[in-house]
């Protein structure tokens, strides 16, 4: 598709924990228009927090994505490297469903699976749809 003419995207690699990545991100966010896409620890205990900080930087009209929300979902997969042989496992879509929740300023989307009929992210596309609520770091 050619999108690097139309794009400017960062890759920015290191844990959202780390406080130069944040502060890295927070930067670019303070002068461009960001959308946030998040792959990182499928943990549901790093997934949320990871999640409240980067809703920060969303701006308005751009979305917070959470790969991999289908970690624990799909009847019959197994995640080889990662069991979830008791059904007992929190990930991405339990930190996902958590945090619309508590984030009205998101709205939550799955055009993805519309368009396509297949997605890593099921449920985890968020649109950030009011400024007023917004909160830069």
């Amino acid at each position: 598709m050619k999108l690097d003419s139309r794009i400017h995207y960062h890759d920015v690699e290191g844990g959202s924990n780390n406080p130069a990545i944040r502060l890295e991100l927070a930067e670019i966010c303070a002068v461009k228009s960001c959308m946030v896409l998040s792959d990182s620890d499928h943990s549901y205990e790093h997934t949320f927090p990871e999640m409240e900080y980067y809703s920060k930087l969303v701006s308005p009209g751009q979305y917070l994505v959470v790969e991999d929300t289908n970690v624990y979902q799909w009847n019959g997969w197994t995640n080889i490297y990662d069991k979830d042989e008791t059904a007992a496992k929190r990930g991405p879509m339990e930190a996902a469903n958590d945090f619309a929740q508590g984030h009205p300023e998101f709205a939550r989307t799955d055009w993805c699976t519309g368009l396509h009929g297949l997605t890593q992210q099921p449920n985890g596309w968020f649109y950030r749809t009011n400024r007023s609520e917004q909160q830069r770091v």
